[in-house]
């Protein structure tokens, strides 16, 4: 049922993991792309700082030689001999022919004119045969051209048949007569041989410097005067920057090794921490249970999948007075043990979560689901009747559980949730500690609810209520011992809304405050001027868990300026069974004011001797239902007169409720009640009409046939009645 939920989760967990593995690509691709650029570039560099390098160093052999040129250009009898055209093969030979030979600077030797025209070519220390007025190269004419009488000599690259040569040419000029003659030129050539190169190569530190026919990224184009290519000088590129690269590998290893193992741990950690949060996300941190999403989600992959499903929504009655009394540590433990038994319990393949507060819910699922989830709830309910005990406290509460199933036709996780709160809440209005499934009716009764909510706000604001007395008799002398205050709701004609059905409403939502508080302020404001007549009021359980209310009865109290004494709270056996620790606290801090406490419906409930002992409660009201049963049943009767018995006992007064007729008075009176309460008397009226009762003599009953006092009664109440 969970596999697609987990699918989910490791989907959601990778997401970060991709993420940081997705930035630790990122950056070593990055790095890597800046390294291998950084390397790049150097490169470039360093080939382009070499070809400048191999450039200069083929520019300096060329002025080397153009200078070697012009020396030889100056000289008198060089020139002498050049500019007479006599005999100047055989003083070439004898000048220049040993150093052609040895070819150390240059190993040729041209002399040609202004027009073109070779006067004699040496090479390698011998005349070359054919030469003489031969027109020279292009590239040569247009070096030589470039030199004016008195610039300085000139050198250039040149292609001869022997390939490609450096040559510097200069204008002959003899020191004597300068100005004089035709223009005739020296030129000496040298052959770029390997040897030069390497002795280049020597010199700059490049390897492998040679001629070659096509261009790479490390070479230089070797061009003649015409602009015409002869080739390429070409070395093999250094490469600093794949140097270094290679080099810094291992350290790169490292660093990535490193940041790897640095990934790894921040991978594991954020993955514990992401797991951490989608639990956090799904789990409720106090009770470690799943929490609303995870309950949503877990039902909603059951109905994808086609299954049944049931929920029950449970509150705990009595937690919140827990809380109030002992404390958020006492009521924390208290949901973890809850929560722990509830998990014990769950259904074959169910959930247990925790909603917040004090509620949970149960799902299950399957072809049994409904079955199953009964079975959980019963045994769960079963275990909530025991008492917790939390350190040295002994606590008891109870549970309010509403069920709602997919089988009834709701196919929406919403619904069903909204079905199994408005259960629940039915349940708690029944009485609690009960487990109700939802029905339509309950619907009906919650739109009710609702609109009498709105109307119970709007009646607090307007002061529609009131509140009636009920006289309370002496069964012995008939008279008025005390009244109890009952709150009334004048509705202005709308259809009316009894005590039984708004006081459930106002303590669900929170409203039973103040109508208490109202009951309390009006009673005590009314019965200040009837002497010394006792004043009873109901108070709810819900009242009674504020854990305000003994200060602000002690407040009212004195703001009336009303006796403590003459004050009777009347609270139900359900509120000291659910916890009687918690009641017996805040019932001894009313009775340290002064106030009287009486047991409410005795008869009815679960309240035993042990409870009665354990509370010592000033008086006992004996429900209508035991009174009504005993006068038919043997059995009842005799637990009658033995709980007035018990009462007297322990020094308890005891109230008969609901007397309706004379010989329920006369059966009440021979059992020893000492007080009786009901509609023979009188009905609840209001307090000007019970100030009119209250000073009309009585007269004392028959206690032998009852009749007489049923006359004196009977006119009483059809005077009240009328």
């Amino acid at each position: 049922m969970f596999k697609r939920r987990r699918n989910r989760d490791r989907f959601g967990l990778s997401t970060p993991v991709l993420a940081i593995l997705a930035t630790f690509l990122i950056a070593i691709i990055v790095t890597c792309l800046s390294l291998l650029r950084t390397a790049s570039e150097t490169n470039f560099a360093d080939n382009q700082r070499t070809a400048l390098a191999v450039a200069n160093a083929l520019d300096s052999q060329v002025d080397a030689l153009a200078s070697v040129a012009d020396d030889n250009a100056y000289w008198d009898l060089a020139a002498a001999h050049i500019m007479a055209d006599t005999q100047v093969e055989r003083f070439a030979l004898r000048t220049w022919g040993e150093s052609s030979r040895l070819g150390s600077n240059y190993d040729c030797v041209i002399v040609v004119d202004s027009n073109g025209r070779i006067r004699f070519m040496l090479t390698d220390g011998k005349i070359k045969a054919g030469a003489r007025n031969s027109a020279a190269s292009p590239a040569l004419m247009q070096l030589v051209s470039t030199i004016s009488a008195d610039a300085a000599p000139k050198g250039a690259i040149l292609n001869g048949s022997d390939g490609v040569r450096i040559a510097g040419a200069a204008l002959v000029r003899p020191p004597s007569a300068p100005n004089q003659g035709e223009a005739v030129y020296l030129i000496l050539s040298k052959r770029l041989t390997p040897a030069m190169l390497e002795r280049i190569s020597e010199r700059l530190i490049v390897s492998d410097l040679r001629l070659a026919d096509r261009a790479t990224d490390s070479s230089i184009t070797l061009w003649d005067p015409t602009g015409v290519s002869l080739g390429h000088l070409s070395w093999q590129a250094a490469l600093p920057g794949t140097l270094a690269l290679w080099r810094s590998l291992p350290f790169f290893g490292l660093a990535f090794f490193a940041g790897l193992l640095a990934i790894g741990l921040l991978m594991t950690r954020t993955v514990a921490a992401m797991r951490e949060l989608n639990r956090s996300a799904l789990i409720d941190s106090l009770s470690d249970l799943p929490n609303r999403r995870a309950l949503r989600h877990a039902a909603k992959s059951s109905l994808r999948e086609g299954q049944p499903i049931a929920i029950a929504f449970i509150d705990l009655d009595g937690f919140k007075g827990v809380n109030d009394s002992y404390g958020h540590a006492v009521g924390d433990e208290l949901i973890r043990q809850c929560a722990a038994i509830a998990r014990r319990l769950r259904p074959p393949g169910g959930m247990v979560a925790r909603l917040g507060g004090d509620e949970f819910a149960i799902l299950s699922c399957g072809p049994r689901a409904d079955d199953d989830l009964c079975t959980s709830v019963d045994a769960l309910l079963e275990q909530l009747r025991q008492t917790f005990r939390i350190g040295e406290r002994s606590i008891s509460i109870g549970a309010s559980v509403g069920l709602s199933s997919s089988s009834l036709g709701a196919d929406r996780v919403s619904e069903l949730m909204r079905q199994a709160d408005i259960a629940m809440y039915a349940a708690k209005r029944s009485g609690k500690m009960r487990r109700l499934w939802f029905t339509p009716e309950m619907d009906r009764n919650q739109a009710v609810a609702r609109a009498i909510e709105v109307r119970l706000k709007d009646a607090l604001d307007a002061e529609e209520f009131e509140v009636h007395y009920q006289p309370i008799l002496d069964a012995r002398t008939g008279q008025v011992a005390g009244v109890e205050g009952l709150l009334r709701w004048d509705q202005h004609g709308l259809a009316d809304i009894g005590p039984d059905r708004f006081i459930p409403v106002a303590e669900e939502t929170g409203l039973i405050d103040r109508l208490g508080q109202f009951v309390l302020q009006r009673g005590c404001r009314d019965a200040t001027a009837w002497d010394d007549i006792r004043l009873s009021v109901n108070v709810s359980a819900a009242q009674l868990r504020n854990p305000e209310f003994p200060t602000q009865l002690k407040r009212l109290l004195d703001t009336n300026g009303f006796p403590a004494s003459r004050l009777e709270l009347e609270v139900t056996e359900t509120y000291v069974v659910i916890d009687p620790v918690l009641a017996g606290k805040v019932l001894s801090d009313i009775r340290a004011l002064g106030v009287r406490l009486a047991l409410d419906d005795f008869g009815t409930g679960y309240a035993s001797i042990g409870f009665l002992r354990q509370f010592a409660f000033d008086t006992l009201k004996i429900d209508k239902t035991l009174i009504a049963s005993a006068i038919q049943d043997p059995g009842a009767r005799a637990m009658l007169h033995a709980s007035i018995a018990v009462a007297r006992a322990l020094k308890m007064v005891t109230v008969a409720e609901g007397i309706e007729n004379e010989a329920q008075a006369h059966f009440m009176r021979a059992a020893g009640c000492d007080y009786l309460q009901g509609w023979l008397f009188s009905r609840a009226v209001d307090a000007e009409t019970i100030l009119g009762y209250l000073a009309t003599p009585r007269e004392a009953p028959d206690t032998q046939s009852g009749s007489a006092g049923a006359t004196s009664v009977s006119d009483d109440r059809q005077r009240l009645t009328a």
